[in-house]
């Protein structure tokens, strides 16, 4: 039950709020097996901006599952609180029902129907620009930044990347203008590039290692975030039309 609940926590945060948007409402849940018959569960929410996968082997034989379901963003809520320092829990899927048995808990969730969408393409296989950074310190930088907007759901911030050095600026400077200058490892290019603060705050605050790899390839292409006690995490953002937002 702890690896469900570690699941769930690392992507119920990016799933959609947006009611247009059914089939992004929860965490698509699917199971592989490899040859050894070993299986391995995975977890993906996305809001349509953003993204987050969490995938985990387990000893285990899996639900048997012909293809993914999506479980609703609060039925994955409630599975979280019942196996809450619970040791086993016991769970199927059938018809369109998830049953969860956790103690003298049970639940019955209907899932989301529909398709989840196709999200392999969207992320990057190549890795060709990267820069290591501190946690805290990038998450703490931004904290103090997005108090200066005043739009709460849309903080764009600015990066700029130079070798040893990153500079983070609000884009919207409604209150005041703030910078923030934090030691990287990077060695390559300098580049900008725009992102929501807000959901890299998300995919931060759910990490656990100190140190996060951010994979950025180019201005359009989605960044990528991973950490070296974080197996099997992958954090995903698209970033900002840096011209369009500077223009604003």
């Amino acid at each position: 039950s702890s690896i469900i609940k570690e699941m769930i926590e690392k992507t119920i945060f990016s799933s959609s709020y947006d009611d247009r948007k059914y089939s992004l409402s929860g965490i698509y849940f699917e199971e592989e097996h490899d040859e050894e018959g070993k299986t391995q569960i995975r977890m993906v929410s996305s809001d349509g901006h953003r993204l987050s996968l969490m995938e985990k082997h387990i000893p285990e034989k899996g639900l048997g599952l012909a293809q993914g379901v999506i479980i609703p963003r609060k039925g994955a809520q409630e599975i979280r609180k019942i196996i809450e320092g619970q040791e086993r829990m016991v769970w199927g899927i059938d018809n369109n029902f998830c049953f969860v048995t956790c103690g003298n808990d049970h639940l019955v969730i209907r899932l989301v129907e529909g398709k989840f969408p196709d999200y392999h393409d969207i992320i990057p296989k190549s890795k060709d620009r990267y820069l290591t950074f501190d946690r805290l310190e990038v998450f703490n930088a931004l904290k103090r930044i997005s108090i200066l907007s005043s739009d709460t759901t849309f903080r764009g911030v600015k990066a700029s990347v130079t070798p040893e050095l990153i500079e983070i600026e609000s884009l919207y400077k409604e209150i005041g203008e703030a910078k923030e200058t934090i030691d990287i490892d990077y060695h390559g290019e300098p580049f900008e590039i725009a992102f929501n603060a807000k959901y890299l705050m998300d995919a931060l605050s759910v990490m656990d290692s100190d140190k996060v790899e951010l994979t950025a390839n180019n201005p359009e292409s989605p960044c990528l975030l991973r950490g070296n006690k974080d197996v099997g995490f992958l954090g995903l953002i698209m970033p900002m039309n840096l011209a369009n937002e500077e223009n604003k």
